[in-house]
């Protein structure tokens, strides 16, 4: 969750086809085979809001859908952000 230095979340909105709408989001993406938590985090970060934290703070991980999922997601405090260049992947629609 990349927080601004006056406390605000940075935002996406990104296009998601399975819902058919652009939706607001915070940054996230899937691990790379082997990739740290910490590492995706940070590439995501600035793959798709075009910014670098100068830290990140894990405060805990979470089962989003316990239903019928598995899956782990890490959430991430990012402070001290600096802009960087925006590299969206080709089927990404974000605006911010």
């Amino acid at each position: 969750m990349p927080l601004t230095d006056a406390g605000e979340v940075l935002l996406l909105r990104q296009y998601r086809y399975a819902a058919g709408e652009l939706l607001w989001e915070i940054p996230a993406g899937t691990l790379e085979p082997g990739e740290a938590p910490e590492r995706c985090a940070g590439r995501e970060l600035e793959e798709e809001a075009g910014v670098r934290a100068r830290r990140a703070h894990r405060p805990r991980s979470m089962v989003p859908v316990p239903g019928y999922s598995t899956e782990r997601i890490w959430l991430y405090a990012a402070r001290g952000l600096q802009a960087t260049q925006q590299r969206l992947e080709r089927d990404e629609l974000i605006t911010g």
